[in-house]
């Protein structure tokens, strides 16, 4: 696996994580000192960065078939 292949991966993971700050934000204490004030603000920042980075990073597999 690529580097370029492994910043894809965690940059999809972060993504998907990201949409779900705002509903753990009352749960666990970690993520209320992590997002301070206006978790929904700071989350979707979270997931446009990743989405871009996963955008950048994405590279389609060539496949070999026969035309």
């Amino acid at each position: 696996m690529g580097i370029r292949r492994l910043i894809y991966v965690v940059a999809v993971v972060t993504a998907a994580l990201g949409m779900f700050l705002p509903i753990i934000y009352g749960s666990v204490g970690f993520v209320r000192e992590l997002l301070g004030s206006n978790p929904l603000i700071k989350s979707a920042a979270v997931i446009l960065i990743s989405w871009l980075v996963a955008y950048v990073t994405f590279e389609e597999e060539e496949s070999a078939t026969a035309s």
